[in-house]
This record gives C-alpha cells, structure tokens and sequence, in this order.
C-alpha cells in the first residue's frame, strides 16, 4: 500500500498489555489528499476493497483523536489482506478535509 506524500501519524498502538507474540499493532494516518486501499506485493487478499460502514470506522478512529473530534464523513471503505505471516485489516473514512486511515496488523 502505498502512502501520500501528506500524511501524518496521528496515532499508533501496540494494544497496551497484549501478548507480543500476537504481533497486534494499529495506526491511525491522516491525509488531506487521501488513500488508496489497494495493498500491493502482498501474499493473499482476504477482502478486496469494499464499502464500510461509516458509523462503524468512526468509532475506531475516534478514541484516537484528540477530544474525539472527527469531521463529517462523507464515505468509508475497507480492505483485509496478509502478507509475511501478517494480517492487515484497514479503513478510510473520508470527509470533506481529508481522510483517516486505520489500521490493524496481527500474525495469521
């Protein structure tokens, strides 16, 4: 996957007291130009590039922000694939300003 130019780490977390061989770690990006969920040089897509529920992205994003402030979403989309013994789940939810993305890694 391939990352703009613009973004920015507005988050990152290794879940607080998980097991580490779980390999859980997520990310929360943002860009004012946006994302494109087509996972390259990866092992399998498990879910191409599919409509996600906004409501839904939102309430993963929000803890992460800071007063839990999101703009108005105008969309969001979702992917799943592995790759490495990983597997990746990540969402856009997009608003007028720009996009956040989140993402989830975990071992297979």
């Amino acid at each position: 996957m391939a990352l703009p130019k613009d973004v920015a780490l507005v988050a990152e977390s290794d879940g607080g007291g998980r097991d580490p061989q779980y390999k859980f770690y997520l990310w929360v990006l943002y860009s004012q130009s946006g994302f494109s969920l087509t996972p390259t040089g990866v092992s399998s897509v498990r879910r191409p590039s599919h409509k996600a529920d906004e409501a839904l992205v939102a309430d993963l994003i929000r803890p992460y922000l800071p007063r839990g402030r999101l703009p108005q979403a105008t969309g969001a989309i979702g992917a799943d694939w592995e790759t490495s013994g990983l597997e990746f789940r990540a969402n856009v939810l997009k608003s007028r300003n720009g996009e956040f993305l989140y993402v989830e890694q975990i071992r297979s």
